[in-house]
């Protein structure tokens, strides 16, 4: 499937592939990406799955010491372990229990997840922290070869002309598919409730996953994923641009309040509410807030 491209009111284009109805960066491989339904899945796997910048790197880190049962790096990307980026050959060459991620929707995913007991970890964040988080990791790589502004690149982004589509249909469509296929055990994974509180929320992803970890593993995987320190023990396993690290950044709740302008609150504040009627997180990410 050739490449396309999507301008914004400048002329600056975002590069996608799109497959299906999936726009997909123009680095990831189309004959994967047709292949994830076939992926053989295994009662006890474990798909992290979210929307774009909402803590996957984090979550991958934390999920896999626990698994392993102790503090010690990854020694991989967690790319490595993407559904959508690598062969089923290399998935089905990973151990048991899987740790697998993904940011497509359901519809995608393998066919094995519709009668599997797998379980599920849905990380959220708030869409305006994550959007401003997708939007400096665009301006720093190459992932989609973008080069315009916020301001444009926001108009894009409340059309969903983005990679992955747009953060609130992702969240609603994942919302039907955990009503509708009560085997997928799930598990709900707040960002801003995991920098607040993070022995508490990590204690309750270890009891969801059956770990039994001590709180003394608990707080050292803590201490050791937080970020200053996976950016260097990262580092070698990696996606670099010139040389740099591109997907860790601040780290911050509250970002966006530094970058969206009233205008843009308001427009994405209609959209949200409008979009997330009904939904159990409708409340959760809209105002009233103050903005810079």
């Amino acid at each position: 499937m050739p490449l396309i491209q999507i301008k914004d009111s400048e002329g600056y284009g975002l590069m996608f592939r799109e497959v299906g109805k999936n726009r997909i960066p123009k680095d990831f491989p189309e004959d994967v990406i047709r292949e994830v339904p076939k992926l053989a899945m295994r009662e006890d796997d474990i798909v992290i799955t979210n929307w774009m910048r909402s803590g996957t790197h984090w979550m991958f880190e934390m999920i896999s010491m626990l698994i392993n049962n102790n503090t010690e790096t990854i020694p991989k990307k967690k790319e490595d372990h993407m559904l959508e980026y690598q062969p089923i050959s290399m998935l089905d060459a990973l151990p048991s229990p899987r740790v697998l991620n993904t940011h497509l929707h359901f519809q995608y995913l393998p066919e094995d997840m519709k009668t599997k007991r797998c379980k599920v970890v849905y990380l959220l964040r708030d869409p305006r922290d994550a959007h401003v988080s997708y939007y400096k990791l665009l301006i720093k790589g190459s992932i989609t070869g973008y080069e315009g502004g916020w301001k444009n690149w926001f108009a894009l982004s409340l059309n969903g002309e983005l990679s992955w589509g747009a953060w609130i249909d992702h969240v609603r469509d994942w919302e039907k598919v955990f009503e509708e296929y009560p085997n997928l055990d799930v598990h709900f994974w707040h960002y801003e409730d995991m920098k607040k509180s993070p022995l508490e929320e990590l204690r309750k992803v270890s009891k969801f996953l059956g770990s039994n970890s001590t709180e003394e593993l608990l707080q050292a995987i803590i201490d050791k994923c937080q970020l200053e320190r996976m950016r260097c023990d990262k580092f070698q396993y990696e996606w670099l641009e010139n040389g740099q690290s591109i997907h860790y950044e601040k780290g911050v709740v509250g970002t966006w309040k530094e970058v969206f302008t009233v205008e843009q609150y308001e427009q994405f504040e209609k959209l949200y509410r409008r979009k997330m009627a009904g939904s159990k997180f409708e409340s959760r990410y809209r105002g009233p807030v103050d903005v810079l």
